[in-house]
C-alpha cells in the first residue's frame, strides 16, 4: 500500500487513520474589545497569511489578523461599510475580502487596502461562496422555496447557473475552489463530489461511497428521530475545502453512530444532557481534486467544527483562538 501522502490508484486502499489536525494559526484577542465565542466564521487568504474572523454573537464587524497587524472592517449600523448581521466572508485569489450580509442578499468587496470597492444587491439568497478568478464566485442560490440552483455570481452583477442535480436544502450543498479556475461541489446526503469550471458542465469525480458511509442509527433511535422530524437520511458532508499547499480536497462527513442509544436521545431531547460525542462520528477524508480518489481518512469523535475554510477552530484561553487544518500524516 502506498504511504500516506503518496499517490494511489483507485483500486488501492487508502491509508486509514492517517489524518492529523495541526494548529497553523494562533489569534490573539487580548487587545480587542471582545473575546471570541464558540460561534463564528474563520477564513484565511490563499496563502494563509491573513485570517478573517466574524463572531456571530456580534455579527457587525470582521477582525483581520495579518502577520504583524490586526485590523477591523465594519461596525454596527446601516451606513457604508457598516453591518447588522454578517452571513459569510471570504478571500479571493488576490487576497481581497468579500462579505455577504442582509439575509444573504448583499455582496460587498474590499480592495487590498480594505477600502470598500463595490456593493452588489442580489435578487436571491446566496450560500457558501467559493471565489474564482475574473471576479466570479460560485454560490448556492435560493431564488424561491421551490427554486434553488448552483451558479456563478459575476462582478458586474450577473448570475450564470450551472447544470447540477436538484436539492431542497441549500445548507447541505457545499462548495470550495482553488481560487482560480476550478471549484468543487458536494451533494447533500451523498458521497457525490462534482468538479466545475466556468463554461464547462460540472463533472462527477467520486465513485461508489466507502463502506462507512452506509452506517446508520439503531432502528429504535432512527424511528424516534423520524417521529420528531429529525434528519435520518444517513451520512452527509459537513465541510468541504481545498488546500492549495497540499493540493488536496478535504471533506468531513457526519456519519450516524450505532453506539448512540434511545435512552441518550431521550435525555438529549429532555434537556438533561448536551449533544453526546457518540451521537455522530466525523470522518475526515483526503480526496484527489482531479479524480476523487480517497487518499486517506480518519474517524474522529464529534468535532466542534465551524464554517469557513479553516477546518476547525478551537478556543484556548478567553483571548486565544486556534485555527486547525488537516494533513496526511507523514507530510508537511
Amino acid at each position: 500500500m502506498a504511504g500516506c501522502g503518496e499517490s494511489q490508484s483507485a483500486s488501492t486502499s487508502a491509508c486509514q487513520d492517517c489524518v492529523a489536525l495541526d494548529t497553523v494559526a494562533t489569534l490573539d484577542f487580548s487587545r480587542e474589545d471582545f473575546y471570541p465565542s464558540p460561534r463564528g466564521i474563520l477564513v484565511a487568504d490563499p496563502l494563509r497569511t491573513t485570517f478573517a474572523f466574524v463572531d456571530r454573537q456580534i455579527g457587525s464587524k470582521i477582525t483581520l489578523f495579518g502577520p504583524d497587524t490586526v485590523r477591523v472592517v465594519g461596525g454596527e449600523g446601516d451606513g457604508p461599510g457598516e453591518y447588522r448581521s454578517i452571513d459569510d466572508v471570504w478571500f479571493d485569489a488576490r487576497g481581497q475580502l468579500g462579505v455577504l450580509d442582509r439575509g444573504r442578499a448583499r455582496v460587498r468587496r474590499y480592495d487590498s487596502s480594505l477600502r470598500l470597492a463595490s456593493e452588489q444587491l442580489l435578487d436571491f439568497r446566496a450560500y457558501d461562496p467559493a471565489p474564482l478568478a475574473a471576479g466570479r464566485t460560485l454560490v448556492v442560490a435560493v431564488h424561491t422555496r421551490d427554486s434553488m440552483n448552483v451558479g456563478y455570481l459575476t462582478e458586474d452583477g450577473g448570475y450564470e447557473s450551472v447544470a447540477f442535480p436538484e436539492f431542497d436544502d441549500p445548507n447541505l450543498v457545499l462548495t470550495t475552489s482553488d481560487f482560480e479556475s476550478v471549484a468543487w461541489i458536494v451533494e447533500p446526503n451523498s458521497f457525490r463530489v462534482w468538479r466545475a469550471s466556468p463554461g464547462v458542465d460540472p463533472e462527477l469525480i467520486t465513485g461508489a461511497p466507502p463502506e462507512w458511509f452506509a452506517e446508520s442509527y439503531r432502528p429504535s433511535v432512527a424511528a424516534r428521530m423520524s417521529e420528531i422530524g429529525a434528519d435520518t437520511d444517513g451520512a452527509t458532508a459537513l465541510m468541504l475545502t481545498y488546500d492549495q499547499r497540499s493540493e488536496l480536497l478535504w471533506a468531513v462527513f457526519g456519519v450516524p453512530s450505532s453506539d448512540f442509544t434511545l435512552e441518550q436521545l431521550e435525555r438529549l431531547l429532555a434537556g438533561e444532557s448536551e449533544l453526546a460525542s457518540d451521537f455522530t462520528n466525523h470522518v475526515v477524508v483526503a480526496l484527489s481534486p482531479d479524480d476523487g480518489t480517497i487518499l486517506g481518512s480518519r474517524t474522529f469523535d464529534y468535532l466542534e467544527m465551524m464554517p469557513g475554510d479553516a477546518f476547525q477552530y478551537v478556543l484556548g484561553a478567553p483571548d486565544e483562538l486556534f485555527g486547525r487544518y488537516p494533513r496526511l500524516a507523514g507530510t508537511s
